[in-house]
Order: structure tokens, then C-alpha cells, then sequence
């Protein structure tokens, strides 16, 4: 299950489908998020993908994530709920991986060429019951112009 949050109005593509954002733009819990990943990171995200894991048979494979020139390679991912097994690995060579698992609360960050190195997924585990109910909130920030103004729709 997903759901698409923008305060500039953006739209989301990935997997095939385009998200339209909910009304109101960033709910209060998310911009209380954003906002204190802005006082750590400098980077003021605008836009929100928030996925839910009802167990540990839920899962994402490993992927990149888009950016089709509408997004920075800046994003973040915050953990809310159970903990889980997040894998990063080599494009190139899928035998070299970093492993983490991430709690309830925990961001991992991925800025720079780590979209155009690195995949990323979330583990399913070998158990439904071997992981409870988890949500992460995948904050994005969309490229803007020359200008300022924000590279739409």
C-alpha cells in the first residue's frame, strides 16, 4: 500500500503508474519529519512516497530509484514501525552489498551518484511473523530551474 504526499503539487511515476499528490499537501507527522531532516541535512524535501509493510512477507525488491530529470539524486528514508533488513549493492557487481537494519526512527540517506551506483531493497523475510507492521516515509526533493522555480509537472 501507498500513498503520495507533495506541498508543490507534484506528481510521482514509478512501477508503470503516476501518483497524483493527496490534498492538502505534507500531512503535520510528515512535515514535523521533513522538517527535522532539514535542520540535519540542509536539504528542504518537497515531496513524499509513503509505502506500508503489514509483516515481513512484505517487501520491496531491489531497485533505483527514479528520477527521470524531475528529481534530485537527494532523498531519505525514514523507518517507522518494526525492524527491518535494508541491502544496498554494486549495479556492476551484485555480490558487493551493504546490509543495515533499520528501527523505528532510523533515516538512511542516499545523496550523490548513490542512485546511479547502487540498487537498494528491503528484505523479505523468511516468515510472515518474522517482522510486524512498518512504514517508510521516502522523502524526494524536485529539481528546479534556473530560476528557482520548480521543474513541473
Amino acid at each position: 500500500m501507498t500513498g503520495w504526499q507533495s506541498e508543490i503539487g507534484a506528481t510521482f511515476r514509478y512501477s508503470g503508474k503516476e501518483m497524483q499528490p493527496q490534498p492538502g499537501g505534507l500531512s503535520a507527522q510528515v512535515l514535523k519529519v521533513r522538517d527535522e531532516l532539514w535542520a540535519l541535512t540542509g536539504v528542504k524535501y518537497d515531496s513524499v512516497l509513503i509505502n506500508y509493510y503489514a509483516d515481513g512477507k512484505c517487501g520491496m525488491r531491489y531497485h533505483v530509484d527514479p528520477l527521470y530529470d524531475r528529481w534530485t539524486p537527494n532523498s531519505a528514508v525514514v523507518s517507522l514501525g518494526d525492524t527491518r533488513t535494508f541491502i544496498f549493492r554494486e549495479i556492476d557487481d551484485h555480490d558487493t552489498r551493504w546490509q543495515y537494519r533499520v528501527r523505528n526512527g532510523d533515516a538512511v540517506l542516499m545523496f550523490g551518484d548513490c542512485q546511479d551506483r547502487l540498487q537498494h531493497c528491503v528484505r523479505v523475510e523468511k516468515r510472515a511473523e518474522d517482522a510486524g507492521p512498518r512504514m517508510s516515509l521516502v522523502f524526494k526533493e524536485r529539481l528546479r530551474g534556473p530560476t528557482g522555480q520548480y521543474l513541473l509537472p
